[in-house]
């Protein structure tokens, strides 16, 4: 029988999930996200120090290493479930893995609720807490995102839907106002090998460094209906869109039509991309042809081969 306790599923839905279709690269980011903080929670429950160069101690990754045990149909679900024991499970005798586990599960519900309290209490190391709580909600989808995530938090198979808390959130839940100067220093020397002794000097550089985990969400925007302020454009095909970043700004762009949007985020992007289509569609696709000059309409056929229906 499979151990819950050594368990943890994670479901992906949403539109990004499309007839039992799922980016990959949505897919691995998700779950590798979910394994880094897996073993950040472990180096914090052994009160060790972050390790550089990205690696974790030899027995933290034996002891925490997920492996995907199962999937399953309709929202792609994973089932990830740790290592087999080296050991007898003996009641007495915490296992590491399955106590990382527990706390990860426990965290990732806190985050989501927006809980500072209990993530103080569960990480009262600021620098464990900074790296933990930024991962997890680097895994969790912002306000407007294309497609949600769900993880078991419990013993059973019930599972929750996980919300990015906000910045606001993060800010204050990482947040370096409780720590003594030297606490912060050996925090930023560790990020960026920089050594400093005046306080001073120190707020400048907490200013402007951010110490957030943000692994980008770049696979191409594909959508089948476009929403903007109530009406929905029901496409005849998916329309797919790059995705990346320039200078700091997320950009979606489409070649037909030629849309660019910009936003801070992707999820901003995608609301700047349906405000553009529904411009596009008011300014050319509802007008005569007789005022349209050659490539204005050939716009407005182009917006008529793409759209279907229009809602709302």
């Amino acid at each position: 029988m499979p151990d819950p306790a050594r368990r943890i599923t994670i479901r992906i839905g949403g539109q990004a999930v499309k007839d039992g279709r799922i980016s990959v690269s949505l897919l691995t980011r998700t779950l590798h996200l979910a394994q880094q903080a897996l073993f950040q929670v472990a180096v914090s429950q052994q009160r060790r120090p972050l390790g550089k160069g990205g690696r974790y101690p030899a027995s933290v990754e034996k002891e925490c290493e997920l492996f995907l045990v199962e999937t399953r149909p309709g929202s792609r679900s994973a089932v990830l479930e740790l290592p087999p024991r080296e050991q007898p499970h003996l009641p007495q005798i915490p296992d590491p893995g399955e106590s990382a586990l527990d706390e990860l599960k426990r965290t990732m519900h806190c985050v989501s609720a927006g809980d500072s309290d209990s993530i103080r209490s569960m990480l009262p190391n600021l620098s464990h807490r900074r790296l933990i709580v930024s991962t997890i909600a680097a895994m969790m989808p912002r306000e407007g995102a294309d497609y949600t995530v769900e993880a078991s938090i419990d013993s059973g198979e019930h599972l929750s839907q996980m919300a990015h808390p906000g910045d606001d959130y993060i800010s204050a839940v990482i947040g370096t106002a409780e720590t003594a100067p030297e606490t912060r220093v050996a925090l930023i020397e560790a990020h960026c090998t920089a050594r400093l002794t005046a306080e001073g000097e120190l707020k400048k550089l907490i200013k402007v460094i951010d110490f957030r985990i943000e692994e980008d969400d770049v696979r191409p925007y594909r959508t089948e209906e476009i929403v903007w302020r109530g009406r929905v454009f029901l496409l005849k095909r998916q329309l797919a869109c790059e995705a990346r970043k320039e200078y700091g700004f997320w950009v979606l762009e489409s070649k037909m039509p030629t849309i660019r949007a910009y936003a801070k985020t992707r999820e901003e992007a995608i609301q700047e991309f349906g405000r553009e289509f529904a411009m596009l569609w008011d300014e050319y696709a509802q007008v005569q042809d007789s005022g349209l000059t050659d490539d204005a309409l050939a716009l407005k056929r182009q917006m008529n081969r793409i759209v279907r229906e229009v809602r709302g």
